[in-house]
């Protein structure tokens, strides 16, 4: 009977451990990262514009979204919420808007994780260079969970690979 009341607060107690130790390791790594990906396209630069500068056109080719919401202005600059199926919402503020060249972005009303993302668009013969820069950061309880299991990397890969994919064409993000 011990054997088994031993058995069984081990395996209770196993995933606090894990947790504990996932939190400790969080501890040691930075707060704060920055990951750059690069995506080349066919398509011309107001054309991905088109697609990446409209929040309300993202629903139809991000496929994770099931909407994207306008929220009030802050400041006079547009707010947006992403709206997943998951139930996760995100949303970020509009810092600057040149079209068809530069794009900022800043996650706001988290407590977990935020950051900004700068997208730099830049002609190629008749087609575009996006280049995304994520310059964010991590609550400690999910560092670890940020950095060694999803990637910092992933989203920006998602959404880049669901443009191309949009567009018709098979361009993967390269880190640069």
């Amino acid at each position: 009977m011990r054997t088994l009341l031993k058995l069984v607060v081990g395996l209770l107690a196993a995933p606090l451990v894990l947790a504990l130790l996932g939190v400790t390791a969080g501890l040691f790594l930075p707060r704060e990262h920055q990951v750059t990906r690069v995506l080349h396209l066919k398509a011309a630069p107001e054309v991905v514009w088109g697609l990446i500068g409209d929040p309300a056109k993202d629903p139809t080719w991000r496929p994770e979204l099931e909407a994207c919401v306008r929220r009030p202005d802050r400041g006079g600059r547009p707010v947006w919420e992403d709206r997943f199926r998951n139930g996760q919402r995100i949303a970020y503020l509009t810092e600057t808007a040149e079209p068809p060249v530069r794009l900022v972005r800043t996650i706001v009303d988290q407590e977990r994780f935020g950051g900004t993302w700068t997208y730099a668009l830049q002609a190629e013969g008749t087609g575009t260079r996006l280049r995304i820069t994520e310059t964010g950061w991590v609550g400690v309880p999910f560092r670890l969970l940020a950095k060694a299991v999803i990637g910092h990397a992933t989203t920006l890969e998602l959404y880049q690979r669901a443009l191309a994919r949009h567009l018709g064409e098979a361009a993967e993000p390269q880190a640069e």
